[in-house]
């Protein structure tokens, strides 16, 4: 009887399959709606914790602090200028801080950043992967995986940067660097940039000062996080940034256009439960009949009651389907549509196990629309409704 059931389900959904997919694409669409906000939320998250461990300081210079975050951590901006690197040495060394790293904006390849940097840098990134070497030499250059796919460079070739941060045809002939690794890293970010030493970036330009772009630096002191960022700012002229603090400004700000999306996609799943609810009323009233024939040839109310449970969670799972359709649509475009999507934590989209709330409350939601035509049902006088039919 319970393949009879489903069977019978199916084909009463199937007679309105119009009205039956669209009710399922309003419930997908806010059950996309908070799939896609919650892999946004966690992902972000993640990203931004998992990029700034062992940074609890940033020095650069004057500028927006939320603006030297994404250019120095996240490497998503331009950066506000350039610091002194003997003032800054000696600042340095006034305070305890720890696993500090050093970087300078050099000049870009086909529009990807060649980031000098000191060997804390690349120490500090968690590879997944790694072929060939880090940089060993002068002009040795450690390329992410995006950059190096983009740009069809191989280990050994051999490039010259072009001025600037982006991509023109004026090259910079005074040195010519050598790929001597290619990695992809949990952090997305680091995959599209060109790394390498810092003495390089300052060899290729030639008669410039040999400036910092940032510094940053792990502090093991609770207070000293809170004092030294402080005290920097007051008694030089860089500015002295807690990512930390300005990161959770930024998590607020998600958070909140985060709610303000949930409220619709709540909205649309109301809309589509109660669209479920009448549709389903509307069956019954058209084929009383068929019910009112179970009934006589012996069946029970709890048959009956599988047949109206399985039409809502049919459109339930349907509407689940159509759910992880369009995660998978977003997954392939996400660089299109998903803000901040550079820094985006893959491994966060497909965890699955996240899903099980709004799984759970769609199957629950799906069960409940169904009491009301069932109760509804079991009121009207079937022997009338089977001599009518």
């Amino acid at each position: 009887m319970r393949l009879g059931s489903i069977y019978f389900a199916w084909k009463a959904i199937w007679k309105r399959r119009g009205t039956t997919i669209f009710i399922s694409l309003i419930w997908a669409c806010g059950l996309l709606g908070m799939a896609t906000i919650e892999r946004f939320e966690m992902g972000i998250t993640n990203a931004l914790q998992f990029q700034l461990k062992n940074t609890d300081l940033l020095i650069t210079a004057k500028g927006s602090p939320t603006q030297a975050i994404l250019a120095n951590v996240f490497h998503l901006k331009e950066s506000s200028g350039n610091i002194s690197n003997l003032e800054t040495e000696e600042l340095l060394g006034e305070y305890n801080l720890q696993n500090i790293r050093r970087i300078a904006y050099g000049d870009n390849y086909m529009g990807h950043r060649i980031l000098g940097c000191d060997s804390a840098t690349w120490n500090n990134i968690l590879f997944y992967s790694l072929k060939g070497s880090l940089p060993k030499k002068p002009q040795d250059a450690l390329i992410g995986y995006k950059a190096a796919a983009s740009t069809n460079l191989k280990i050994g070739d051999k490039f010259y940067g072009s001025h600037g941060l982006i991509d023109h045809s004026i090259s910079n002939e005074n040195g010519a660097y050598i790929v001597s690794g290619i990695f992809k890293s949990r952090g997305s970010s680091w995959n599209k940039l060109i790394l390498s030493d810092i003495n390089s970036v300052w060899a290729v330009h030639q008669g410039s000062d040999s400036s910092y772009t940032a510094v940053l630096a792990k502090i093991e002191n609770p207070l000293e996080k809170l004092l030294i960022p402080r005290k920097i700012q007051s008694n030089s002229s860089m500015m002295a940034v807690s990512p930390a603090f300005e990161v959770n400004n930024i998590l607020n700000w998600i958070n909140q256009g985060a709610r303000a999306f949930n409220s619709v996609s709540i909205l649309l799943l109301l809309i589509a439960s109660f669209s479920m609810l009448f549709l389903l009323q509307s069956h019954i009233r058209e084929r009383i009949g068929d019910y009112a024939l179970i009934i006589a040839l012996g069946g029970t109310w709890w048959h009956v009651a599988k047949i109206v449970l399985w039409q809502n969670l049919i459109l339930g799972l349907f509407a689940i389907g159509l759910t992880y359709l369009g995660l998978m649509m977003l997954w392939l475009t996400q660089d299109l549509f998903l803000p901040l999507s550079e820094i985006f934590q893959q491994e966060s989209f497909w965890n699955v196990y996240q899903d099980r709330i709004w799984i759970l409350s769609c199957l629950i939601l799906s069960t409940f629309t169904s009491l009301g035509p069932w109760i509804w049902l079991q009121k009207i006088p079937l022997h009338n409704a089977l001599v009518d039919s």
